[in-house]
């Protein structure tokens, strides 16, 4: 399912298409040596990167039972992390890599790759949870955009909490940050379970609707 999805493709091929401009331009044409550079001028990708890889998660989870959500999000993340390895090893056999510091590259990429993780997390919770594709995805880009954009606005104790940029700064500048590290984990995890309890809630309701209805319709016949 996951590969026969157009938004699955759509996703993969804009995010290769931006990191590698944005590679070009960094690390290529303009010789800067840490991946860095190329990771936070291409975040913004996201905004529909992300919401565009998580429209059919409705069709990718099937029966939402707790493996099954969890089969379908890491099968998204697969997604996520393939387009990242294509993109930054097609970036890399155009450089020297014994001229290239290394750890704090593969540092910044981690960093990157849980940066999208934790939004595809989100958007994998509105997607499951709104029926209807369009609002879902229109909610899904309002959501990224402020979890991206939320740092303009750091000086409101109501914004800090989803500054998503401010917790990858670390990465990218090569250090494992083990706080950064946590609060994406915990965005990832508090959707997960979000998602499972709407679900869940959602489907004891329908079944009381059902069961309303059978009673009606015995009430009726009688």
């Amino acid at each position: 399912i996951l590969l026969s999805s157009v938004s699955m493709w759509i996703s993969v091929i804009l995010f290769l298409v931006i990191n590698g401009f944005a590679t070009a331009y960094f690390n290529i044409d303009n010789g800067f040596v840490y991946y860095g550079y190329t990771i936070s001028n291409t975040i913004m990708g996201y905004v529909i990167i992300i919401p565009v890889l998580c429209m059919n998660a409705q069709k990718l989870t099937g029966s939402h039972t707790l493996k099954n959500i969890l089969a379908g999000y890491f099968s998204l993340l697969s997604c996520l992390f393939s387009a990242l390895m294509i993109s930054f090893l097609s970036g890399m056999t155009l450089l020297k890599p014994n001229k290239l510091p290394m750890g704090e590259i593969i540092l910044s990429l981690f960093g990157y790759f849980m940066f999208g993780a934790a939004l595809t997390a989100v958007c994998y919770c509105i997607n499951l949870c709104i029926n209807k594709k369009l609002i879902a995805a229109l909610i899904a880009i309002f959501a990224v955009c402020l979890f991206i954009f939320s740092g303009f606005f750091s000086d409101s104790i109501l914004i800090t909490p989803v500054d998503f940029s401010y917790f990858l700064n670390p990465f990218i500048n090569g250090i494992l940050s083990i706080p950064s590290l946590l609060y994406y984990s915990s965005y990832i995890i508090f959707f997960i379970f979000l998602t499972i309890c709407i679900l869940k809630i959602k489907t004891n309701v329908k079944k009381s609707k059902e069961k309303v209805k059978m009673e009606l319709i015995a009430v009726f016949r009688a």
